[in-house]
């Protein structure tokens, strides 16, 4: 077999390792195929800080989302002095990025799709805002060539448009006084249900838009801006003391 094979052999072990239990192989356990592949991964590590690692090895490693250049030992990046090395605070901070990149690949491979900011598992909503932010910063061009080169290679496309914010429910303007009797309309409902004005801590998004359509009423009401016939019309839903407090 040759050598090249041979190293071939190792990284479709290394893949297959972590697909099929979720993390990297470790030294410190009892299994010795595990145990093997971490002193692996270690000597790939001292063949790129010696510069006897090939340009073509190093892409197929960064490819199957392990960088030789960063040592994701979490105890000794914990033990780091970051107010004192800043070289070390950036070591910390690509070192997440890689724990970051391998979730995302870990959840594309067991769920055959890309997460979701509207899913319900929290979890999954954390990998899809950091997706969305990796194509901030390459948009901003803040992710280096070997980032880029492994978000492209899993899949992400980078390219796409910004992902439209989720604009908070507001109440309907089409025509000024008859949105407003109509606001007014409804603070009534709710108090007849509830007993209560409206409250901006309210699970139901109208009611805290209605809420906010109160407290601007109070401050037009304070500035003089609010005709005296509506004022009238807030008076006799709620008392002046609970409307202005």
């Amino acid at each position: 077999m040759t050598q090249r094979k041979h190293w071939q052999l190792w990284l479709d072990e290394y893949v297959a390792f972590v697909h099929d239990h979720g993390h990297r192989p470790s030294g410190s356990v009892d299994d010795k195929t595990e145990q093997a592949l971490h002193r692996w991964m270690a000597g790939q590590r001292n063949h790129f800080n010696s510069g006897r690692l090939s340009d073509e090895r190093l892409c197929h490693l960064r490819k199957a989302g392990f960088d030789p250049a960063i040592c994701l030992d979490e105890v000794a990046a914990t033990r780091c002095a970051v107010d004192r090395d800043p070289a070390c605070y950036a070591q910390r901070n690509r070192a997440r990025w890689y724990k970051n990149f391998e979730e995302y690949t870990r959840f594309v491979r067991e769920n055959s799709c890309q997460p979701k900011h509207s899913a319900e598992d929290e979890k999954e909503r954390s990998i899809a805002s950091w997706v969305s932010n990796q194509r901030s910063r390459y948009r901003a061009k803040r992710l280096d060539t070997t980032q880029e080169e492994m978000l492209f290679a899993a899949g992400v496309d980078l390219t796409s448009p910004p992902r439209p914010r989720n604009k908070p429910q507001t109440l309907r303007t089409d025509n000024a006084d008859d949105a407003w009797e109509r606001n007014l309309k409804a603070c009534r409902i709710i108090m007849e249900r509830g007993g209560r004005i409206p409250s901006h801590r309210s699970e139901n998004p109208v009611e805290r838009a209605l809420s906010g359509w109160l407290r601007n009423q109070r401050v037009k009401g304070f500035l003089g801006h609010l005709p005296k016939t509506r004022m009238l019309q807030l008076q006799k839903l709620v008392t002046t003391k609970a409307l202005m407090k």
